[in-house]
């Protein structure tokens, strides 16, 4: 059995080994011909159907195997994957294949795992470091707007004014504090989230993440450490 991570709604492959029935060798292209029936995939737990594409040795007289899922397939959080021989007797033993997905809204893992702590700006071929620091909230009742600086691995500015953006403090158990999706200013790369006395209402420790939710799928811009204090200065 295989686990992977596979970026949510686009096609992928996954590589595996089948073994041949009753013999602890792998099997080649000239022990199995996979059929129809004989993959089957099941998304979140749904109705298990039939894979699009069936299973293919990789090259005829190697012993690694890899099935092509299509973006629609892989449009799920969990994936499952059954690999199983209809004949009789069996050429090869059953596989599976769990797939978990990444990089989306709607995926197990919201962040992007395949850039590397980046996010995507505005043109596709550009990336951005992930910002990862910590902040300080002082309550009052109109404190400054928290701020982030978005740049590229070269220090250079990605520009996220045509980014929807949202910012969301969780507490350490990962239940949610609170939300600020109006009011957010943005300046080419510069980003200010405003907070009020109510929002600072709960003192503690947290985590925060500020996140490109639209027009693509959601991005990771900054995330760190949020203490609220109860003091009245400013940071």
């Amino acid at each position: 059995m295989g686990l992977y991570l596979k970026r949510y709604g686009r096609t992928g492959t996954v590589s595996f080994p089948m073994i041949k029935r009753g013999v602890v060798d792998f099997a080649v292209s000239t022990d199995w011909t996979p059929a129809a029936g004989d993959c089957t995939i099941s998304k979140d737990d749904g109705t298990e159907a039939n894979t699009t594409n069936l299973p293919a040795a990789v090259q005829a007289s190697k012993s690694r195997w890899k099935l092509v899922l299509t973006a629609a397939e892989l449009s799920a959080k969990r994936i499952d994957i059954r690999i199983i021989d209809l004949t009789n007797p069996k050429a090869v033993e059953d596989q599976a294949v769990i797939i978990l997905t990444y990089g989306d809204a709607n995926a197990e893992h919201v962040f992007d795992f395949a850039l590397s702590n980046a996010i995507a700006a505005s043109a596709p071929s550009s990336y951005g470091a992930l910002n990862e620091v910590d902040q300080i909230v002082y309550q009052s009742t109109a404190g400054p707007a928290l701020t982030w600086t978005i740049l590229d691995s070269s220090g250079a500015a990605i520009d996220v004014s045509a980014m929807t953006l949202a910012f969301y403090v969780y507490k350490l158990d990962g239940a949610s504090l609170f939300t600020v999706t109006s009011g957010i200013t943005v300046a080419v790369n510069v980003v200010g989230v405003p907070y009020t006395a109510a929002n600072t209402a709960t003192l503690g420790n947290y985590r925060y993440e500020l996140r490109a939710i639209s027009p693509s799928v959601a991005r990771m811009l900054a995330i760190g450490d949020l203490q609220i204090r109860s003091t009245l200065g400013v940071p």
